[in-house]
């Protein structure tokens, strides 16, 4: 399985857009200390936007899905 690992200060909706912008995953984290992983071995290799909201607050990050392989950059906050 090829996961995304997040850490999370607070409850946060994390959602996957493809480069058209459709949302091709979704899950909604609780706030955790421990690494929380997404499962994303069904998504295609590419490039990919995750948004994570928390509240009022909007974070979006490139992110590269490639075998065997995921690269998150750095954000871009609203």
């Amino acid at each position: 399985m090829q996961s995304l690992k997040l850490s999370l200060e607070q409850a946060s909706m994390i959602e996957i857009l493809d480069k058209s912008g459709r949302m091709v995953k979704g899950a909604y984290l609780m706030a955790s200390e421990q690494d929380q992983a997404i499962d994303i071995s069904e998504l295609t290799d590419g490039i990919y936007m995750i948004r994570i909201t928390s509240g009022p607050k909007m974070q979006t990050y490139p992110l590269l899905k490639k075998y065997g392989d995921t690269i998150l950059g750095s954000k871009n906050t609203r």
